[in-house]
């Protein structure tokens, strides 16, 4: 079976002003994301939001973790926007587990900091992939965004966005 994208999608996508069409043969997500990853870093870009195919970001959600303070801060390797089923219940919830300073934290500052994420909604700085590395493409679909995010937040912050 032909895998690759339907040539109107690929012209539609390659005609759009501002957005960057890499087509490649199938290397799983982490190898997809990897490429997006070194296309942006090629491009002199800082930041880089990635987010899976079965995930729709709000509207406004680049805009929120754009937003966030924390964003300016050079120990913040990625930011995450809280993930939410279809019924608005929360997926993607913070580990470790809650403590009286994340508490403090989301009540403060609307964030908390998180160990590991997922790809919904993930706004990595280009930084810490160039001191700590891509994610392992050959995980192709299993964890390795929680391993990517688990590695940059043993050096750096990882924090999730929480609107209340």
């Amino acid at each position: 079976i032909d895998q690759s994208p339907l040539p109107e999608m690929h012209d539609w996508l390659h005609n759009q002003p501002g957005i960057t069409h890499l087509c490649q043969e199938n290397r799983g997500s982490a190898g997809g994301f990897c490429a997006g990853i070194e296309e942006a870093a090629k491009r002199g870009h800082d930041w880089v939001w990635i987010f899976d195919d079965d995930g729709v970001p709000e509207r406004d959600a680049l805009e929120k973790l754009i937003a966030c303070p924390h964003i300016e801060a050079e120990k913040t390797a990625f930011l995450v926007s809280l993930v939410k089923d279809p019924e608005g219940r929360a997926q993607q919830c913070p580990y470790p587990a809650p403590s009286r300073a994340w508490l403090d934290s989301v009540a403060r500052e609307h964030t908390v900091r998180v160990e590991r994420a997922t790809w919904l909604g993930l706004l990595l700085r280009l930084d810490a992939m160039r001191r700590y590395g891509l994610p392992v493409a050959e995980f192709f679909i299993w964890h390795e965004d929680q391993e990517l995010t688990q590695r940059l937040s043993r050096h750096m912050e990882g924090l999730s966005l929480i609107h209340i």
